[in-house]
């Protein structure tokens, strides 16, 4: 399926893939220096946990300015997460044989299924039959006949809406209470649906630790190194970039600008969209998954959007059209009040995500015999903001205008080339030194 002109013109590469030569079809990986590799999924781990109990309310700490920690906890915190080697962590129960029996196939088109109700049974009435004996006498029989009317029951089929899949989260729950306490800001992203390594946004992201912000821009680096030499084409890369297992119960703000929000709407209307969104029961989804697909999955466009499993301060009346924004237009905009902002709850990796249909989205289902090795996500808020809101912010604001002049270099490189063209690593140079 074709997408539209503006939007998804490159390929889909996971982050780490193009540089390791992993496979294209599965969820993007992560380095093995930057990974979760067999997170959670130890053979020496203790047996999954029990079922989960009656009340399936999560609670998490609410989000808030990020608590201080004194040197003596933070110590501790340290020596506990030292008992374990990435190999060691806690296992986390798997979804094969959790899921509920009312998951959808992944690839299904429709998610309503037609369930006759139990027609009432007309119950046949036996006939008399009448024959006739000799008898010596030659007596006459009057045989009385008798007519049963039978009403006939109409049957009757019912529309019924299967529940969104399910899996016990107890395992998740305790890995983040016992190993991950203490919840962290690490920043605010703009979406872009093309971000490319040259563009990927690390630099505003001050929640991570320095020795990462130095090992993505040795792959970005590394990257403009390999395309120079291989004559690679500009690649499309997810918008969060792969993290480690020490980001675990951190947010992430994802920014997301009117126009972004209409062109995937129009897209969706046209069916020209390509689905690039993982999961979604129990509101968890791949890290690589496309935000604004996650959202509408989730019923952005119908007020449907639930965050309370995840974010127990959330209600359903606190996603409405704030009041200072005015009325939309009947067109492909209506509906859409302005920029979205988006928070992200980073949880851990999965070895499973069970797919389906919800809101005009099929999300797929990805399973491995591994743990996924970026880590999962869930949507811890989200709420309208007026137009072109996310240029307020100074630092936002740059990293904006440098991810802009990115995708101009790139288009500029494919415009200057013939057809099957190749990546010209000094008009590239030459290109960044004007724009920049």
């Amino acid at each position: 399926m074709s997408s539209s002109p503006e939007r998804n013109q490159g390929i889909r590469l996971p982050p780490i893939s193009f540089l390791s030569g992993g496979s294209p079809d599965t969820p993007h990986k992560l380095p093995s220096s930057l990974g979760i590799s067999n997170f959670l999924n130890s053979a020496t781990t203790s047996p999954p946990p029990p079922p989960p109990q009656a009340s399936s309310t999560i609670v998490l700490p609410t989000l808030s300015t990020p608590p201080r920690t004194s040197q003596t906890e933070q110590d501790e915190q340290a020596a506990k997460r030292m008992k374990y080697s990435p190999a060691q962590l806690p296992h986390i129960s798997q979804l094969h044989d959790q899921v509920s029996s009312s998951s959808p196939k992944s690839e299904s088109a429709n998610v309503q299924s037609l369930t006759p109700e139990p027609s009432k049974e007309v119950h046949s009435h036996a006939h008399h039959h009448h024959r006739h004996h000799a008898h010596p006498h030659h007596h006459h029989h009057h045989h009385h006949h008798h007519h049963h009317h039978h009403e006939e029951k109409a049957v009757t089929t019912k529309l019924v809406r299967k529940p969104p899949p399910t899996f016990p989260l107890d395992s998740i729950l305790t890995t983040i209470k016992q190993l991950f306490p203490k919840r962290h800001f690490l920043g605010t992203l703009i979406y872009n649906p093309t971000t490319t390594w040259t563009t990927l946004q690390t630099k505003q992201l001050y929640g991570l630790k320095p020795e990462h912000q130095l090992q993505f821009a040795e792959l970005k680096q590394r990257y403009l190194e390999r395309t120079a030499e291989q004559d690679l084409q500009v690649k499309y890369i997810p918008l969060i970039p792969a993290l480690s297992s020490d980001y675990i119960n951190s947010i992430i703000e994802v920014k997301i600008p009117f126009r972004y929000i209409v062109s995937l709407k129009h897209d969706l209307i046209n069916e020209i969209y390509v689905r690039d969104v993982w999961g979604g029961a129990n509101g968890i989804y791949t890290d690589d998954s496309d935000i604004l697909q996650v959202l509408i999955h989730m019923g952005l466009f119908n007020q449907s959007i639930d965050l309370s499993k995840w974010n127990t301060n959330w209600k359903q009346q606190d996603f409405i059209k704030p009041v200072s924004l005015g009325e939309t237009s009947s067109g492909v905009d209506e509906g859409i009040y302005g920029d979205l902002s988006v928070e992200i709850l980073l949880i851990p990796g999965l070895s499973k995500y069970i797919g389906y249909t919800a809101n005009g989205i099929n999300s797929r289902t990805w399973k491995s015999t591994a743990i996924h090795s970026g880590l999962s996500i869930v949507v811890y808020n989200v709420k309208w903001e007026t137009r072109n809101s996310y240029l307020r912010d100074k630092l936002v604001y740059k990293q904006y205008e440098e991810e802009i002049s990115g995708d101009r270099l790139d288009d500029e490189v494919v415009r200057k080339e013939t057809p099957g063209w190749k990546f010209d690593y000094e008009l590239y140079k030459k290109i960044h030194e004007k724009y920049n």
